[in-house]
């Protein structure tokens, strides 16, 4: 049998231990003893960069997710420009605050302006709904009306698992230490009262084969893709791709990126049952699971 392992993004990613750990199979750091043999799959977890020792020529070995096409989906501005060539819906964006400020004084729509390309949970975006409150950065994407927002986990192909972001209750916002004056529509995170469910969410039919068609444009084996839906025009946008989705043990999201990877490894699957007895949890009732609204830990 082919030995598999794991490159994480970092070695304290949570949901890469949880992924390897059921697998029973190494995480490596890239740049110390690990080398690759004939016949190797190595499952790479957000890794970004291809590490010297994966370009041997004369070693046959497979990479799920190559760290090329993470790259990409790393980084927003990379992002849309090889959705939007591929057809792929995005939220209008622009490059130099000119455009972005033409483009608001027209609409009145609220800009984004990202100050980071690669970060996570909100960070580095400074909300414009003027043009006074612009500021200068390499990417400025308008805000997409839109009434739903999902998460729509694609391997090889197929959906796999979905969730939608709901804002909390006042009980959950409390428990969670959320300040419910804090929350947003057009930053919709953990800390800002939001976090995905699953009870009752029905995947709308463009936003399932959009999701797919992100992932394939971004020559990627697998992502969980962030996507804003508008009910009444039944039109969507694709947010962002992760490549390190988030997610713990004994949950829905982790017992289907165990069976995604088992059929793709080793044809096999493991039934609901078989995984509630293995973890001592119940999926099979947890339909208003909350999963942690981070891209990753």
């Amino acid at each position: 049998m082919n030995r598999v392992v794991l490159l994480p993004y970092k070695m304290t990613s949570l949901s890469s231990k949880a992924i390897a750990r059921h697998f029973g199979i190494k995480r490596i750091f890239p740049d110390r003893k690990f080398r690759p043999r004939h016949g190797d799959i190595i499952i790479n977890w957000g890794y970004t960069s291809v590490p010297p020792v994966l370009t041997n020529q004369h070693i046959n070995f497979r990479i799920i997710n190559h760290p090329d096409a993470v790259a990409i989906s790393s980084n927003k501005l990379d992002t849309f420009i090889e959705l939007s060539n591929a057809g792929v819906p995005v939220p209008k964006f622009f490059l130099n605050i000119e455009d972005a400020e033409e483009y608001m004084v027209e609409t009145g729509n609220t800009i984004y302006c990202r100050t980071l390309l690669t970060s996570s949970k909100g960070n580095g975006i400074v909300l414009a709904n003027t043009p006074d409150e612009l500021v200068k950065c390499k990417l400025y994407t308008a805000y997409f009306k839109n009434n739903k927002e999902f998460r729509v986990h694609v391997f090889n192909g197929n959906v796999i698992d979905f969730v939608q972001k709901k804002k909390m209750s006042k009980k959950r916002m409390e428990e969670m230490n959320v300040n419910p004056d804090n929350t947003s529509k057009y930053i919709r995170n953990l800390m800002r009262g939001w976090s995905f469910c699953r009870k009752d969410v029905v995947l709308p039919e463009i936003v399932k084969n959009t999701s797919i068609e992100a992932v394939l444009a971004l020559n990627l084996d697998f992502g969980a893709v962030d996507i804003a839906y508008n009910e009444e025009d039944d039109n969507c946008v694709v947010l962002e791709v992760n490549t390190a989705p988030g997610m713990r043990r004994q949950t829905t999201t982790h017992f289907n990126y165990v069976n995604a990877i088992s059929r793709m490894l080793y044809n096999i699957e493991i039934s609901p049952e078989e995984y509630c007895a293995l973890y001592k949890c119940n999926i099979l009732i947890d339909a208003d699971e909350n999963v942690n609204d981070n891209d990753e830990e």
